[in-house]
Formats: C-alpha cells, structure tokens, sequence
C-alpha cells in the first residue's frame, strides 16, 4: 500500500496523469519484481506508448493487428502495426502469427 500511495503522490506533484492501467502495472512490477523466473506480459493498448514498455523482453510477440481502439491508435491496419511494433527493442527478437504484417513492422 505504500507503494500505491507513494506513486499516486509522484503523479500528482509531477501533473502526471496516470491511468487505472498505468497505475496497477507500476504495482504488479513492484509485487512481483525480481521474484518471477518467467513473465508473460502483455500490453495494454498498442505497444508504442504502452505503460509495459519499460520492459527489455526476451522475445516480443505481436499477436493480430485489427481495426481496434482506432481513435488511439490510427485510422488504418498499417497506423496501428506502426503502434503494435512500438514493443520492439534492439536486439530482441520479435515474432508474429502472420508474415503479412512484417513490411509495417520493420
């Protein structure tokens, strides 16, 4: 709980507007920590701006790319894979269920 409280406050005083997702991935990472030997974590909304992004994964895997949260994410399949490969890092390998979407993700 003092996590939760000293997050909020960092927040507030630095006009940080954290969302409900925002703040309960912060706490997971704090609970969880070093403790996990194997995490799957998934992103929220997109990936680009994704509060799971501060993450260096071992492997990022972009699922389907769909016309979903489009006033977020673009307009067009090819604004929102812009989006979705927001979770790729250098040097971490990155795979999909279809090869369709490699030319917008590269």
């Amino acid at each position: 709980m003092y996590f939760l409280c000293q997050l909020f406050e960092f927040c507030k005083a630095n006009g940080i507007p954290a969302t409900f997702f925002e703040m309960t991935t912060a706490l997971a990472f704090q609970h969880f920590g070093a403790k996990a030997e194997v995490v799957v974590l998934e992103v929220g909304l997109g990936g680009r701006l994704d509060a799971t992004n501060v993450v260096t994964p071992t492997l990022s895997v972009i699922t389907s790319i769909g016309l979903d949260h489009c006033k977020i994410l673009g307009d067009t399949v090819e604004e929102i894979a812009v989006e979705k490969a927001g979770i790729m890092k250098p040097n971490v390998p990155v795979t999909t269920h279809n090869d369709f979407w490699w030319p917008f993700l590269r």
